[in-house]
């Protein structure tokens, strides 16, 4: 599971101690946290799907299975 937030963390109207909490728990579950992320398009190649992002100025695709919004 990757958890793609647009912000520079989780949870971003609580407080920072609270979230940086769940951030943990989440990644200790095996959660994948991209932050300062954002989606700039899904990509389709047959059963192939592929989100293309931009972390930064650093852009990145990842293979996804499912993709909820």
């Amino acid at each position: 599971v990757t958890l793609i937030e647009q912000s520079d963390r989780i949870l971003g109207k609580e407080d920072p101690d609270a979230a940086d909490c769940v951030r943990r728990a989440l990644e200790r579950d095996g959660v994948t946290l991209l932050t300062d992320t954002h989606l700039v398009r899904v990509e389709r190649t047959g059963p192939e799907r592929r989100l293309a992002l931009a972390a930064g100025s650093e852009p990145r695709t990842i293979a996804v299975d499912e993709l909820l919004a």
